[in-house]
Parts: structure tokens; C-alpha cells; sequence
């Protein structure tokens, strides 16, 4: 859990002032949490998860346009056999809609998160 309490403290303008405003893209808040479980067996066998928060943020110097919070959960199962790890991934498991981050000179444009996705890879050893 990471808490940021971020300020512009002298931030005038011939046009006004932002002092005192949260600079764009920086939450307030911003968590990650993990686990997996490795089965014992002859074939090992692991399954996690992971998940993330990010708290609202601003999309602007003027604190005037906010981008929502959101939290993002994935998941995996990986098996490992011989000298390769198969892994079968899913990731933003809920397919949650999300801005990750906007440009403070484009303030009527965000860039999405991904929405939910599937991918399977493979580990060789050698």
C-alpha cells in the first residue's frame, strides 16, 4: 500500500495559480496484493492471483477533470512439466472499464485499461 500526498506548492500564473492542487495521474492511494499456492505432486501445479487499486485521480493541473478509482484482479494456473512451465493467465478478471492515465493537454482524452484478456505462454528450460 503506497499513500502519496502530493501538492504543487508554488505553481502561479499570469492566469491564476494551481498551487495547492494534486499534480495529473497521482492517486492518493495505490495497493497490490498477491498470493499462489505451489500443489506438491509429481506434476507440480501452481495457481495465484493478484490484485490492484488505484485511487482516484486528476486528469489536470486545475483538479478539474477526475479520473475514477478502480481495482483490477488476475489470475493464473501454471503446471510444470518435464523442462517447461505452461501457464494459462487471465487478467482484469471482472473486465472492469478504467482510465490509466490522461494527458494533461488533452483533458477530454484518456487511455483505457486493457479489458479482460486470455493468454497462455510456455516456459522451455535448456
Amino acid at each position: 500500500v503506497a499513500y502519496t500526498h502530493a501538492r504543487y506548492e508554488d505553481y502561479d500564473f499570469a492566469g491564476g495559480s494551481f498551487s495547492g492542487n494534486r499534480p495529473p495521474n497521482v492517486p492518493r492511494i495505490v495497493a497490490n496484493a498477491g498470493m499462489s499456492y505451489r500443489f506438491p505432486a509429481a506434476t507440480p501445479v501452481e495457481v495465484g492471483a493478484s490484485v490492484r487499486h488505484v485511487g482516484d485521480r486528476f486528469n489536470t493541473d486545475a483538479n478539474t477533470v477526475k479520473m475514477l478509482a478502480y481495482t483490477v484482479a488476475d489470475a493464473y494456473a501454471a503446471v510444470d512439466v518435464r523442462r517447461m512451465r505452461l501457464t494459462f493467465r487471465v487478467r482484469n478478471l471482472t473486465d472492469e472499464k478504467y482510465a490509466i492515465w490522461g494527458d494533461p493537454f488533452y483533458p477530454d482524452q484518456i487511455l483505457l485499461g486493457a479489458p479482460r484478456s486470455y493468454e497462455i505462454s510456455a516456459l522451455l528450460k535448456f
